[in-house]
């Protein structure tokens, strides 16, 4: 009988898939969270909020 078999995905968008989904959706104000890299959601939208830590942002 054959040994079971394991696999393990991590999961996160690709640079093109989100590109792709900012495009698609087009919101009116682009909050990146969950990223090491929230400037760079700048180059793909004119409206972006990038939160600090422990900040509230109203809507």
């Amino acid at each position: 009988m054959p040994s079971p078999l394991s696999l393990t995905f991590y999961g996160g968008a690709g640079k093109s898939d989100l590109k792709y989904a900012v495009r698609k959706i087009n919101p009116e104000i682009l909050i990146p969270i969950h990223t090491q890299n929230p400037e760079e959601f700048k180059k793909i939208h004119d409206n972006v909020i990038i939160p600090k830590r422990g900040e509230t942002i109203r809507l």
